[in-house]
Protein backbone atom coordinates (compact mmCIF):
# COMPACT_ATOMS: atom_id res chain seq x y z
CA UNK A 1 0.00 0.00 0.00
CA UNK A 2 1.39 3.39 -0.98
CA UNK A 3 1.56 6.16 1.59
CA UNK A 4 2.36 9.72 0.51
CA UNK A 5 2.66 12.57 2.94
CA UNK A 6 0.51 15.65 2.44
CA UNK A 7 2.16 19.05 2.52
CA UNK A 8 -0.40 21.72 1.64
CA UNK A 9 -1.41 25.19 2.69
CA UNK A 10 -4.36 25.40 5.02
CA UNK A 11 -7.28 27.74 4.54
CA UNK A 12 -9.37 28.88 7.47
CA UNK A 13 -12.94 29.95 6.86
CA UNK A 14 -15.99 30.63 8.96
CA UNK A 15 -19.38 29.75 7.47
CA UNK A 16 -22.68 30.42 9.18
CA UNK A 17 -25.08 28.36 7.10
CA UNK A 18 -27.94 28.61 9.55
CA UNK A 19 -28.04 32.43 9.54
CA UNK A 20 -30.13 34.23 6.93
CA UNK A 21 -28.18 35.67 4.01
CA UNK A 22 -29.69 39.11 4.50
CA UNK A 23 -28.66 39.19 8.16
CA UNK A 24 -25.25 40.41 7.02
CA UNK A 25 -26.44 43.02 4.47
CA UNK A 26 -28.24 46.35 4.60
CA UNK A 27 -31.73 44.88 4.40
CA UNK A 28 -34.24 47.66 4.91
CA UNK A 29 -37.37 45.79 3.84
CA UNK A 30 -38.38 42.17 4.50
CA UNK A 31 -41.41 40.03 3.70
CA UNK A 32 -42.38 36.39 4.25
CA UNK A 33 -43.33 34.26 1.27
CA UNK A 34 -44.87 30.78 0.99
CA UNK A 35 -46.33 28.38 -1.56
CA UNK A 36 -47.42 24.73 -1.54
CA UNK A 37 -48.63 22.01 -3.91
CA UNK A 38 -49.46 18.32 -3.67
CA UNK A 39 -46.91 15.99 -5.28
CA UNK A 40 -49.60 13.66 -6.70
CA UNK A 41 -47.97 11.52 -9.45
CA UNK A 42 -44.89 13.71 -9.93
CA UNK A 43 -41.54 11.99 -9.26
CA UNK A 44 -39.07 14.85 -9.73
CA UNK A 45 -38.90 18.17 -7.92
CA UNK A 46 -37.02 21.00 -9.60
CA UNK A 47 -35.89 23.97 -7.53
CA UNK A 48 -34.69 27.14 -9.27
CA UNK A 49 -33.32 29.58 -6.71
CA UNK A 50 -31.52 32.91 -7.09
CA UNK A 51 -29.65 34.88 -4.44
CA UNK A 52 -30.14 33.70 -0.87
CA UNK A 53 -29.68 30.59 1.23
CA UNK A 54 -31.44 27.37 0.24
CA UNK A 55 -32.45 24.41 2.40
CA UNK A 56 -34.27 21.38 1.01
CA UNK A 57 -35.32 18.68 3.45
CA UNK A 58 -37.13 15.42 2.93
CA UNK A 59 -40.02 14.54 5.23
CA UNK A 60 -42.97 12.17 5.60
CA UNK A 61 -45.32 14.30 3.51
CA UNK A 62 -47.22 14.18 0.22
CA UNK A 63 -46.79 17.85 -0.62
CA UNK A 64 -44.08 20.32 -1.60
CA UNK A 65 -43.99 23.27 0.78
CA UNK A 66 -41.81 26.33 0.27
CA UNK A 67 -41.24 29.04 2.88
CA UNK A 68 -39.06 32.07 2.29
CA UNK A 69 -37.89 35.37 3.69
CA UNK A 70 -37.45 38.10 1.06
CA UNK A 71 -35.13 41.03 1.55
CA UNK A 72 -34.36 44.15 -0.50
CA UNK A 73 -33.20 47.71 -0.13
CA UNK A 74 -36.51 49.13 -1.35
CA UNK A 75 -40.13 48.32 -0.58
CA UNK A 76 -41.05 48.13 -4.27
CA UNK A 77 -38.43 45.48 -4.96
CA UNK A 78 -39.27 43.30 -1.95
CA UNK A 79 -42.95 43.33 -2.95
CA UNK A 80 -42.01 41.82 -6.33
CA UNK A 81 -39.95 38.95 -4.84
CA UNK A 82 -42.03 35.78 -4.68
CA UNK A 83 -42.14 31.97 -4.76
CA UNK A 84 -43.96 30.14 -7.54
CA UNK A 85 -44.83 26.42 -7.63
CA UNK A 86 -46.41 24.61 -10.57
CA UNK A 87 -46.63 21.13 -12.04
CA UNK A 88 -45.27 20.14 -15.47
CA UNK A 89 -45.62 16.49 -16.50
CA UNK A 90 -43.79 14.31 -13.98
CA UNK A 91 -42.19 17.36 -12.30
CA UNK A 92 -43.09 19.86 -9.64
CA UNK A 93 -41.17 23.10 -10.21
CA UNK A 94 -40.35 25.57 -7.43
CA UNK A 95 -39.00 28.95 -8.54
CA UNK A 96 -37.93 32.11 -6.80
CA UNK A 97 -39.06 35.22 -8.68
CA UNK A 98 -37.10 38.49 -8.67
CA UNK A 99 -37.82 41.77 -10.51
CA UNK A 100 -36.27 41.77 -13.98
CA UNK A 101 -34.31 44.97 -13.30
CA UNK A 102 -33.55 46.61 -9.99
CA UNK A 103 -30.73 48.44 -8.23
CA UNK A 104 -29.24 47.32 -4.98
CA UNK A 105 -29.19 43.98 -3.22
CA UNK A 106 -32.08 41.54 -3.01
CA UNK A 107 -32.33 37.96 -1.75
CA UNK A 108 -34.80 35.25 -0.81
CA UNK A 109 -33.76 32.75 1.85
CA UNK A 110 -35.72 29.62 0.94
CA UNK A 111 -36.67 26.43 2.80
CA UNK A 112 -38.41 23.67 0.82
CA UNK A 113 -39.91 20.56 2.44
CA UNK A 114 -40.46 17.64 0.04
CA UNK A 115 -41.45 13.95 0.23
CA UNK A 116 -38.49 11.69 1.05
CA UNK A 117 -39.26 9.59 -2.04
CA UNK A 118 -38.76 12.47 -4.47
CA UNK A 119 -35.68 13.06 -6.65
CA UNK A 120 -34.29 16.60 -6.80
CA UNK A 121 -32.92 18.79 -9.58
CA UNK A 122 -31.56 22.00 -8.13
CA UNK A 123 -30.38 25.12 -9.99
CA UNK A 124 -29.04 27.69 -7.54
CA UNK A 125 -27.42 31.05 -8.16
CA UNK A 126 -25.62 32.08 -4.98
CA UNK A 127 -25.85 31.45 -1.27
CA UNK A 128 -25.27 28.46 0.99
CA UNK A 129 -27.23 25.26 0.37
CA UNK A 130 -28.22 22.26 2.48
CA UNK A 131 -29.99 19.17 1.05
CA UNK A 132 -31.03 16.28 3.31
CA UNK A 133 -33.08 13.08 3.30
CA UNK A 134 -34.29 12.73 -0.29
CA UNK A 135 -34.17 9.93 -2.89
CA UNK A 136 -31.56 11.50 -5.21
CA UNK A 137 -30.05 14.92 -5.90
CA UNK A 138 -28.74 16.57 -9.08
CA UNK A 139 -27.33 20.01 -8.18
CA UNK A 140 -26.00 22.92 -10.26
CA UNK A 141 -24.71 25.78 -8.13
CA UNK A 142 -22.97 29.07 -8.82
CA UNK A 143 -21.39 29.89 -5.47
CA UNK A 144 -21.76 29.16 -1.79
CA UNK A 145 -21.20 26.22 0.53
CA UNK A 146 -23.06 22.97 -0.23
CA UNK A 147 -23.92 20.35 2.42
CA UNK A 148 -25.64 17.14 1.28
CA UNK A 149 -26.52 14.23 3.56
CA UNK A 150 -28.84 11.27 3.92
CA UNK A 151 -29.47 10.66 0.20
CA UNK A 152 -30.91 7.25 -0.67
CA UNK A 153 -29.66 7.18 -4.28
CA UNK A 154 -27.16 9.05 -6.44
CA UNK A 155 -25.76 12.56 -5.99
CA UNK A 156 -24.44 14.74 -8.82
CA UNK A 157 -22.99 18.22 -8.17
CA UNK A 158 -21.64 20.84 -10.57
CA UNK A 159 -20.37 23.80 -8.55
CA UNK A 160 -18.65 27.06 -9.37
CA UNK A 161 -17.13 27.95 -6.00
CA UNK A 162 -17.59 27.12 -2.34
CA UNK A 163 -16.89 24.17 -0.08
CA UNK A 164 -18.75 20.88 -0.62
CA UNK A 165 -19.55 18.37 2.13
CA UNK A 166 -21.30 15.07 1.33
CA UNK A 167 -22.28 12.48 3.93
CA UNK A 168 -24.17 9.15 3.86
CA UNK A 169 -25.19 8.46 0.27
CA UNK A 170 -26.83 5.16 -0.70
CA UNK A 171 -25.82 5.43 -4.37
CA UNK A 172 -22.83 6.96 -6.17
CA UNK A 173 -21.42 10.50 -6.21
CA UNK A 174 -20.28 12.56 -9.22
CA UNK A 175 -18.61 15.95 -8.73
CA UNK A 176 -17.37 18.88 -10.79
CA UNK A 177 -16.04 21.84 -8.80
CA UNK A 178 -14.35 25.12 -9.63
CA UNK A 179 -12.87 26.02 -6.25
CA UNK A 180 -13.32 25.15 -2.60
CA UNK A 181 -12.67 22.17 -0.35
CA UNK A 182 -14.36 18.82 -1.04
CA UNK A 183 -15.17 16.45 1.85
CA UNK A 184 -16.94 13.18 0.96
CA UNK A 185 -17.61 10.35 3.41
CA UNK A 186 -19.79 7.23 3.81
CA UNK A 187 -20.74 6.47 0.19
CA UNK A 188 -22.25 3.09 -0.68
CA UNK A 189 -21.43 3.34 -4.39
CA UNK A 190 -18.46 4.94 -6.13
CA UNK A 191 -17.10 8.49 -6.26
CA UNK A 192 -16.20 10.23 -9.53
CA UNK A 193 -14.57 13.67 -9.60
CA UNK A 194 -14.71 14.95 -13.18
CA UNK A 195 -12.80 18.18 -12.55
CA UNK A 196 -11.63 20.02 -9.44
CA UNK A 197 -10.07 23.42 -9.97
CA UNK A 198 -8.58 24.19 -6.57
CA UNK A 199 -8.96 23.25 -2.94
CA UNK A 200 -8.15 20.24 -0.78
CA UNK A 201 -10.09 17.01 -1.35
CA UNK A 202 -10.89 14.33 1.25
CA UNK A 203 -12.71 11.11 0.27
CA UNK A 204 -13.33 8.32 2.80
CA UNK A 205 -15.42 5.19 3.40
CA UNK A 206 -16.42 4.40 -0.18
CA UNK A 207 -18.11 1.09 -1.07
CA UNK A 208 -16.88 0.95 -4.68
CA UNK A 209 -14.12 2.75 -6.64
CA UNK A 210 -12.86 6.35 -6.64
CA UNK A 211 -11.92 7.97 -9.96
CA UNK A 212 -10.48 11.50 -10.05
CA UNK A 213 -10.18 12.63 -13.66
CA UNK A 214 -8.67 16.10 -13.22
CA UNK A 215 -7.40 17.97 -10.17
CA UNK A 216 -5.89 21.43 -10.48
CA UNK A 217 -4.37 22.28 -7.11
CA UNK A 218 -4.72 21.20 -3.51
CA UNK A 219 -4.01 18.02 -1.59
CA UNK A 220 -5.92 14.75 -2.14
CA UNK A 221 -6.60 12.33 0.73
CA UNK A 222 -8.34 9.02 -0.02
CA UNK A 223 -8.89 6.27 2.56
CA UNK A 224 -11.04 3.20 3.21
CA UNK A 225 -12.08 2.43 -0.37
CA UNK A 226 -13.46 -1.01 -1.22
CA UNK A 227 -12.59 -0.72 -4.92
CA UNK A 228 -9.89 0.98 -6.98
CA UNK A 229 -8.38 4.47 -6.77
CA UNK A 230 -7.51 6.09 -10.09
CA UNK A 231 -6.21 9.65 -10.46
CA UNK A 232 -5.73 10.58 -14.11
CA UNK A 233 -4.21 14.06 -13.77
CA UNK A 234 -3.08 15.96 -10.67
CA UNK A 235 -1.79 19.49 -11.09
CA UNK A 236 -0.22 20.30 -7.72
CA UNK A 237 -0.57 19.16 -4.14
CA UNK A 238 0.36 15.94 -2.43
CA UNK A 239 -1.68 12.74 -2.34
CA UNK A 240 -2.23 10.45 0.64
CA UNK A 241 -3.69 6.98 0.14
CA UNK A 242 -4.69 4.58 2.92
CA UNK A 243 -6.69 1.32 3.02
CA UNK A 244 -7.63 1.02 -0.65
CA UNK A 245 -8.59 -2.59 -1.35
CA UNK A 246 -8.22 -2.52 -5.14
CA UNK A 247 -5.77 -1.07 -7.63
CA UNK A 248 -4.08 2.27 -6.92
CA UNK A 249 -3.08 4.25 -10.00
CA UNK A 250 -1.95 7.82 -9.27
CA UNK A 251 0.50 10.18 -11.07
CA UNK A 252 4.10 9.92 -9.98
CA UNK A 253 5.78 12.96 -8.39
Amino acid sequence: MTQMKIFAALTFSIVLLGAPTHAFSSCRHQADRSATIELEDATIIEVHAGAGSLEIQGADTTSVNAQGSACAGSKGVVEDIDIEIHRSGDRVIVETVFPHSFRGNASLDLTVTVPRTASLRVHDGSGDMRVTDVAAADIEDGSGEIIVSGIAGDVSISDGSGDIEIRTVGGSVELEDGSGEIDVKDITGGVTVLDDGSGDMTIAEVGQSVHIHQDGSGSISVRQVAGDLIVDDDGSGDIIVDAVSGRVDVPED
